[in-house]
């Protein structure tokens, strides 16, 4: 796991606008026309978090798959039992 990486302040302009620093575009990959999701992050802290759509995607298909497992080891117990 990376070190968090501070790139700098935004403000919001008028138009609830942030400029994402070309640094940041940069190490992330970020070109025009990427898709983003924006939500606010778990157990009700305060602020923003902000992800690529394909790697929301990837996570949502790894937790698929250890839910299948996990459903696997249930069913096996319950067959057990």
């Amino acid at each position: 796991m990376h070190p968090p990486k501070i790139y700098g302040i935004a403000t919001v302009n008028e138009k609830g606008q942030v400029v994402i620093p070309a640094d940041a575009r940069r190490d992330h990959g970020l070109e025009p026309g990427t898709r983003l999701v924006i939500m606010s992050p778990p157990h009700g802290h305060q602020g923003l978090m902000i992800l690529k759509v394909e790697e929301i995607e990837k996570m949502m298909g790894h937790m698929a798959k250890e839910m299948g497992m996990v459903q696997e080891q249930i069913k096996r117990s319950e067959e057990k039992e």
